[in-house]
């Protein structure tokens, strides 16, 4: 999961109307994760950005995968804005899974669609567990931003 990309008003119209001129964006991430035992899961999260800059911003996760994974991950990232509304995201945070936590590392990448003040964003993520396992997620995030 992860916030879309919208911008810091940083004076030119150029940066302002690219990133419709807001620092903050929260999103509500709907999808599944996929382990590599072959388990999937529906997975729910929220996430938040603060756009430092055109390229740079931070954030925080948080989301959950239930039925036979039922695992939660919460975590914080920087995300990088190399192209129009691509994003990448590297995170690093803390998977709870029945009892036992694990620290993860996080990549991910996404596309924000505008509409507005609202973001439509197609994600895809891969886990790696301090475990050595692996899982996928991937979904869409619904953001606004302001």
């Amino acid at each position: 999961m992860a916030a879309s990309g919208w911008g810091a008003e940083q004076g030119g119209e150029g940066a302002e109307k690219e990133h419709h001129g807001h620092r903050h964006h929260v999103s509500l991430f709907l999808g599944n994760t996929h382990d590599l035992h072959g388990n999937n899961a529906f997975t729910v999260g929220v996430d938040y950005e603060y756009r430092l800059n055109d390229l740079f911003g931070i954030g925080a996760l948080i989301d959950h995968a239930g039925e036979n994974i039922n695992s939660t991950v919460v975590g914080g990232g920087l995300f990088i804005h190399p192209w129009q509304d691509l994003r990448v995201l590297t995170a690093l945070g803390n998977e709870h899974q029945s009892g036992h936590n694990e620290f993860l590392f996080r990549l991910g990448a996404l596309y924000d669609f505008h509409i507005k003040e609202w973001s439509i964003t197609p994600a895809l993520y891969m886990n790696w567990l301090e475990s050595g396992h692996q899982n996928w997620v991937s979904g869409i995030e619904l953001g606004r931003g302001f």
